[in-house]
């Protein structure tokens, strides 16, 4: 299914560090994200991407990096 949150906070002043914390379970193999960010200018300003079993791409402002975790044994899974 799908979800989504509309957030809407003014803070005191810019935002400069965050962290995001989940925790997920699929059986999907496919590539699919898990959270996304929109703004105004942009969609996807930040996203948690996962491409494939045991890979997951973080995207703040179009870049990425990607990481690599053990492969769940179909289980829930716990990304920071």
């Amino acid at each position: 299914g799908k979800s989504h949150v509309l957030v809407r906070v003014k803070p005191e002043q810019p935002l400069r560090n965050f962290t995001m914390c989940l925790r997920s379970y699929s059986d999907l193999a496919r590539p699919h994200g898990l959270f996304s960010y929109a703004t105004k200018a942009q969609d996807n300003d930040i996203l948690l991407f996962k491409p494939k079993p045991g890979e997951y791409r973080f995207y703040v402002g179009g870049r990425f990096v990607t990481f690599r975790v053990p492969e769940g044994r179909g289980d829930w899974e716990h990304v920071c």
